[in-house]
C-alpha cells in the first residue's frame, strides 16, 4: 500500500474489519465497509422474515421472486433464491460505480440516542465489527482504528449480550471513549433477537462521566440487508435532519479511485 502509485479500493465487512481499516488509512487507497456478496443469502432471507408489510411491498417492486409471486405465497428461502442472482450483480455494479466516481451520494441516516451533533461539521469513521475490532486494540495495526477525533462505528451479530459487554470493556480500558468524537451503532442481533437497544444500555455504563459523547443508531450498517456501503477514513458531511435525527453523507467524487486516462 505504501508503494502504490495508483489508488485501490477494497470492499468488505465483519471479519474483514482489520483489512478495511488498514487499507482505508492509506492515502492512496479506499476502504468501504460494505456487505460482501457471499452474505447476501443470509441478509435477504433475514430481511423477508422480519420485514414489515410496507417493506415487503417495496421489495416486491424490485424484481426477482417478487414479480413472479406474492411474498405471501413463497417461503423466505424461496424469495431469497429468486432475488439472489439480480442482487449479486447489483452489488458489483454498485462497486464499479463507486470506484469510477459516478455513484449517487452515500448517506447514512441515524437516530441520536445520546448527546448532540452540529451541522457544518464533518465526521470521519473507523471501526466495524465489534468482536474483530477489539482484537486490533494494542496490535501493530492499532493506528488504523485510532479513535482520536473520529467517530467509532460498531456492529455485531450472533453473540450473547454479555460478550458484547466484554468487548466494550476492552475499548473502555483502552480509553476509546475519552478520545472518540462519537459512536455510531449499527445492527446488533442474535438469531431473531434484536440487541441494538441492549448495547445502547450497556454503553451508558462505559461512556465517561463529564464527557458528552454523542451516540447514534442506524439500521443501514451491519449484518443486515439492505446495507449501505460506508467509507472509513473519509470525512462525511454531517446534517441535523430533526431533533434526534442526523445524516452522514459522502459525495461520489470523494470515493472515486479510477482517474480518467490512467
Amino acid at each position: 500500500l505504501d508503494r502504490r502509485t495508483s489508488r485501490v479500493a477494497v470492499f468488505g465487512f465483519s471479519e474483514l474489519t482489520p483489512l478495511i481499516n488498514v487499507v482505508g488509512a492509506h492515502a492512496n487507497a479506499l476502504g468501504i465497509y460494505s456487505m460482501g456478496p457471499v452474505f447476501l443469502g443470509y441478509g435477504l432471507k433475514r430481511f423477508v422474515s422480519r420485514a414489515s408489510p410496507e417493506a415487503l411491498a417495496r421489495a416486491e417492486l424490485s424484481g426477482g421472486a417478487g414479480r413472479r409471486a406474492s411474498l405471501q405465497d413463497v417461503s423466505p428461502g424461496e424469495w431469497m433464491r429468486g432475488e439472489l442472482p439480480g442482487r449479486f450483480r447489483e452489488f458489483f455494479r454498485n462497486c464499479a460505480a463507486t470506484i469510477e466516481g459516478r455513484s449517487e451520494p452515500t448517506t447514512i441516516h441515524a437516530r441520536l440516542v445520546r448527546g448532540r451533533v452540529d451541522d457544518a461539521r464533518s465526521a470521519t469513521f473507523v471501526g466495524g465489527n465489534l468482536t474483530v475490532l477489539s482484537v486490533m486494540v494494542g496490535s501493530r495495526y492499532a493506528d488504523a482504528v485510532e479513535p482520536n477525533g473520529r467517530w467509532l462505528l460498531l456492529e455485531d451479530y450472533n453473540d450473547k449480550p454479555e460478550r458484547f459487554d466484554r468487548y466494550l470493556s476492552h475499548l473502555t480500558l483502552a480509553g476509546f471513549w475519552e478520545r472518540c468524537a462519537g459512536v455510531l451503532l449499527g445492527d446488533f442481533h442474535q438469531e431473531h433477537r434484536d440487541l441494538t437497544n441492549a448495547v445502547v444500555e450497556m454503553l451508558n455504563y462505559h461512556l465517561p462521566e463529564g464527557r458528552e459523547v454523542p451516540v447514534a443508531v442506524t439500521n443501514q450498517v451491519g449484518h443486515t440487508w439492505p446495507m449501505t456501503p460506508m467509507p472509513l477514513h473519509v470525512p462525511a458531511a454531517v446534517e441535523r435532519t430533526g431533533d434526534c435525527d442526523v445524516s452522514f453523507t459522502w459525495r461520489a467524487e470523494q470515493l472515486g479511485t479510477i482517474v480518467p486516462g490512467e
